[in-house]
C-alpha cells in the first residue's frame, strides 16, 4: 500500500482541461428558448383566462360550456408550459452549473430570464432560484470569458 494517496498534481492541467466560453453554447440557447416559451404560453394561460371569468364577474352569469372548455384549453397549454420550462430549467442549470457556456451573452440573457422565471410557480420558481444563484457565484467565469 502506498504511504500517500492522494498526490496533487505535479505540473499544470493541459489545455483541454481549461474552461472554453463557447462551450455548450447549443445547450445554452436551447435551454433560454424553451425557458421564455415555457414563460410566454403561461402569459397566454392568464390572458385566456382573464375574459371569461371578467365575464362572470360583471354579469353573474356565463356559459358554462363555454367555460368548461376555456378551462380544458388552459390546462393543455399549462402542461406544454411546465414541460417546456422543466426542459429549458434543466439545460439552462446544466449550461450555468456545469463546465457549459461562460458567454456574455448567455449571462445578459439569462439574468432577466430567471428573474422572470420566479413567478411561474412551482417549477420556474426553482429553476429561477437555481439560475440566479449560478449566475450570481460564477460572475467572475463570465468576465474572464470575455477577454
Amino acid at each position: 500500500m502506498n504511504d500517500e494517496p492522494y498526490r496533487p498534481p505535479s505540473g499544470p492541467m493541459p489545455p483541454e482541461h481549461l474552461l472554453r466560453p463557447e462551450r455548450g453554447r447549443g445547450v445554452a440557447i436551447a435551454g433560454l428558448l424553451l425557458l421564455v416559451a415555457g414563460s410566454a404560453l403561461s402569459t397566454l394561460l392568464l390572458l385566456a383566462l382573464a375574459r371569461p371569468f371578467g365575464e362572470l364577474a360583471e354579469s353573474g352569469r356565463a356559459d358554462p360550456d363555454d367555460l368548461a372548455a376555456r378551462i380544458s384549453g388552459v390546462l393543455v397549454v399549462s402542461a406544454i408550459g411546465m414541460v417546456a420550462t422543466l426542459a429549458g430549467g434543466v439545460l439552462s442549470l446544466m449550461a450555468v452549473h456545469g463546465p457549459g457556456n461562460r458567454e456574455r451573452w448567455f449571462l445578459w440573457l439569462g439574468l432577466p430570464v430567471s428573474i422572470l422565471q420566479l413567478v411561474t410557480f412551482p417549477f420556474g420558481t426553482l429553476i429561477g432560484i437555481g439560475l440566479l444563484f449560478g449566475f450570481l457565484v460564477k460572475w467572475k467565469e463570465f468576465r474572464a470569458a470575455a477577454r
